[in-house]
């Protein structure tokens, strides 16, 4: 009898330790998964640029009362981190966060959450940043020192220029200025003044039209827009300057980076055009 008692003991002891007590226990984590969802868009970016990360959390799906989302937070894999938003009971919480890397390399960046039941999940993604791409070589344009005749692309720069630069346009009375540093504007051509002799750099965008407008029977500036040599057409007379000469020649043909006056005696359309 005393055999058959001990071992009914241990039955009890033993059923204990697989479910627990069961009267006055306060469980650390009520049963029930965390899920997270975590994405990054897009996967390769370049440095200095915005990387997307979508993210959602869902509390434990158990009975009353449910649990809520406490905590939201994502590492970005770089020393950096952002919090996400919380919820209410039961809530599903989602949003996204974008961040910039400033160095190269494949990051692991990390979504972390908590539960106000206790529980905690991760999971993780990854994206490669590479570096922000160079400029290509560009056309090379080589300016006497003086007043030159230039031209570029839209949105080029004369970077080498000494003071502001300056363009007669259709129904100027005086010259137009562009600030330092300003951006050109396609078709147009400018002076510009250098302290040497320099060379510059027309960026690569290959052949490009422009059309501009032509006063009657009057003097104007117009530029080669691209890359490549271009054809004027619509003018009576361009003319190049050249400032180690200190004269003017005619053609209807301007290089990379090049500008002239135009001269047409009924105006209307002027179209430069790349080869």
């Amino acid at each position: 009898m005393y055999r058959a008692h001990r071992k009914g003991l241990a039955t009890i002891l033993a059923l204990a330790l697989v479910f627990g007590p069961t009267v006055g226990t306060t469980f650390a984590q009520v049963p029930g998964g965390l899920n997270l969802q975590f994405s990054a868009s897009p996967t390769t970016q370049q440095t200095g640029q915005p990387v997307t990360f979508s993210y959602s959390a869902t509390p434990p799906a158990v009975a009353p009362p449910f649990a809520s989302i406490t905590s939201v937070t994502i590492d970005f894999g770089d020393g950096q981190s952002a919090t996400g938003t919380t919820g209410s009971a039961g809530q599903r919480v989602s949003g996204t966060v974008s961040h910039a890397y400033t160095s190269q390399g494949v990051f692991t960046a990390q979504l972390s959450a908590e539960a106000s039941n206790g529980g905690h999940s991760s999971t993780t993604t990854s994206v490669t940043i590479q570096g922000s791409p160079q400029p290509g070589p560009g056309a090379r344009v080589t300016y006497g020192a003086g007043w030159n005749l230039v031209a570029g692309p839209s949105g080029a720069v004369v970077a080498e220029a000494s003071g502001p630069l300056y363009t007669w346009q259709a129904g100027s009375t005086s010259y137009e200025s562009l600030a330092a540093g300003g951006s050109l504007t396609a078709g147009r051509g400018y002076w510009a003044y250098f302290n040497t002799a320099t060379t510059g750099t027309v960026p690569i965008v290959g052949p490009q039209t422009a059309v501009v407008t032509a006063p009657t029977a009057q003097w104007f500036m117009i530029g080669n827009p691209g890359s490549t040599a271009a054809t004027v057409t619509g003018v009576d007379a361009a003319d190049s300057y050249s400032p180690a000469t200190g004269t003017y020649g005619s053609g209807t043909v301007l290089q990379p980076g090049q500008g002239a006056w135009a001269w047409s005696w009924s105006g209307g359309s002027v179209t430069i055009r790349g080869q």
